[in-house]
């Protein structure tokens, strides 16, 4: 029993340790980006324009959406492969026309006061942000593998509503993301990791987003990816007091779907 408690009792020390010398070594920190995750997935339906209004309204300067794209080519918003989880239709995106997937209700599944609500394509989310000029999207691009000329459409369409300064483009799928920089050399991108274990060999991509327990488990993460010239985000935090301790401990970028919980003013 002794034993164990003094493993304990310098685990704690040794974390308590990490902590300090990582807050220490940090950079300056200056406010954090707050990205509205799915818009504000918390505050109104996942991927819907009325989610990406709240966002706007708790003043969330960066907005996340997630695309799929339909079987004739239109880039749709959404996050999963299936329209079976947030809508009141069933199967692949990749096998439904535009015109199919947009008589969809995304919003019944959330509240019935969002009853009819649509899936928005990429094109309807620019054109609601050309009366927020204020605002970044952030395109994570799901599942490329399933799209023929994913990478192209997406840029023909940014390209299309002039939105290249105003978008950054993430994915799990880092292939992917190399295309797109190959194809937009000029448009921002970011890679997101579920897990460790990248240190040594990070990609090109200036932002790093990662699942928020990475960084708790391991307090020098922040630190030494910033060593190497990246940013840092996290997700996804819905916590007030989580969100600040991982400001303290240097993350640069916070992905929540509760933009509500920061305070209401813009950076």
């Amino acid at each position: 029993m002794k034993t164990i408690r003094y493993l304990f009792l310098t685990l704690i020390t040794v974390i308590g340790g990490l902590v300090m010398l990582h807050l220490i070594l940090r950079p300056k920190q200056t406010r954090p980006i707050m990205i509205g995750h799915r818009g504000a997935a918390g505050l109104a339906p996942e991927n819907s324009l009325s989610a990406i209004r709240a966002g706007i309204e708790y003043c969330a300067r960066f907005i996340e959406i997630d695309i799929q794209q339909s079987s004739d080519g239109q880039i749709v918003v959404m996050h999963d492969i299936l329209v079976n989880r947030t809508s009141n239709g069933t199967g692949a995106i990749v096998s439904l026309p535009w015109a199919d997937l947009q008589k969809l209700d995304i919003g019944s599944h959330f509240s019935p006061n969002y009853r009819g609500e649509p899936i928005p394509s990429l094109e309807q989310v620019f054109t609601l942000l050309q009366e927020h000029p204020e605002v970044t999207l952030v395109i994570d691009g799901k599942d490329p593998h399933l799209y023929r000329h994913f990478a192209r459409n997406l840029i023909q369409t940014i390209d299309a509503f002039d939105m290249s300064e105003r978008v950054i483009v993430i994915s799990f799928d880092h292939d992917w993301i190399a295309e797109v920089s190959q194809l937009a050399p000029t448009i921002p991108t970011g890679s997101i990791w579920r897990k460790k274990g990248f240190l040594t060999d990070l990609p090109p991509p200036k932002i790093v987003d990662v699942a928020w327990p990475m960084v708790l488990l391991d307090p020098t993460l922040v630190y030494r990816i910033r060593q190497q010239g990246k940013s840092v985000w996290i997700y996804t935090a819905d916590n007030p007091y989580l969100m600040r301790l991982l400001v303290a401990l240097g993350v640069e970028g916070i992905t929540t779907n509760r933009p509500d919980l920061w305070p209401k003013r813009r950076p």
